[in-house]
């Protein structure tokens, strides 16, 4: 008699499966699970079985399994066999991460452009824009993701006095953003700060900005938006219009000054702008 690898119902649930202590996965494991897929016997339980309702469930499983693997085994599981590679797809695109010096970023974007069933499983954008970088075309794909999927995105712009920012917020995933996060010089112009102001859904916002940037009263910001955080090489004294616009909804507020403090001048508006924050929990 063949010894045959099942999937059994651990928990009442899926999700109670995989919180369980027979939900972790060892690399001794996979090796058995790739030796038996291998000699054809999972794959005959995986397709003669006549019960449809095993074989679902046994998949979703699989595939709730798949989600508690490192992203760099996922790429390994996904080529041991077809049923793998489609088990670990959804947890493969959930958390998309694009660096333009890398040398695979230029199939995942022709991926990405072409597969409109794996752009809808994206549901975090990290973006890593080298210095080298001059053409927003580069990242065209942004703009074919549907709104409604993607909650966070991070942007990393290095590509120093280069307009990506523009092009990147008018995606339109972006309305559905709700936690975005801009670093080195995403943000350069008011204009980049306001258009992060204006996604609807906006709830954390954390962002390095000029020091001598300046924003034009009055600022109008999303009202679900209740965390803040802002760093400058010196204190910006755009943050005392944007707190003061800002604070009554606040819960958390974040500043990084730098090697500067505000100024003696700047000091009674600041105070002004934080007397307005009534419900934060954490000022740091």
């Amino acid at each position: 008699m063949h010894n045959t690898l099942y999937f059994r119902r651990a928990c009442p649930s899926r999700d109670g499966f995989c919180r369980s202590g027979d939900a972790s996965l060892s690399g001794r494991w996979l090796s058995a699970f790739g030796k038996e897929l291998g000699r054809g016997r999972l794959r005959r339980v995986l397709h003669d079985t006549p019960a449809q309702p095993a074989l679902q469930y046994n998949f979703d499983v699989l595939e709730c399994i798949l989600h508690h693997l490192p992203q760099h085994d996922l790429h390994n599981t996904s080529l041991v066999c077809r049923e793998w590679a489609l088990a670990s797809r959804r947890p493969l695109y959930a958390r998309l991460k694009f660096d333009s010096d890398d040398q695979s970023t230029s199939l995942l974007a022709r991926t990405l452009r072409t597969c409109p069933h794996l752009r809808s499983l994206v549901h975090f954008v990290e973006l890593q824009i080298s210095i080298h970088d001059g053409d927003p075309a580069v990242f065209d794909w942004l703009h074919l993701i549907q709104e409604g999927n993607v909650t966070e995105l991070i942007v990393y712009q290095c590509a120093f006095g280069k307009d990506f920012t523009t092009f990147i917020l008018s995606s339109p995933f972006v309305r559905s953003v709700r936690h975005l996060e801009g670093r080195s010089d995403f943000i350069h112009t008011k204009e980049h700060l306001y258009g992060c102001l204006t996604i609807p859904n906006l709830e954390s916002l954390s962002l390095y900005v000029p020091d001598d940037l300046d924003i034009i009263l009055p600022v109008t910001v999303p009202r679900k938006l209740t965390h803040l955080s802002v760093s400058s090489y010196a204190f910006p004294f755009s943050t005392i219009p944007l707190l003061a616009a800002v604070g009554p909804q606040l819960q958390q507020f974040d500043l990084d000054s730098g090697v500067d403090p505000p100024l003696d001048d700047e000091l009674p508006e600041f105070i002004a702008a934080l007397e307005k924050c009534h419900h934060w929990s954490t000022f740091i």
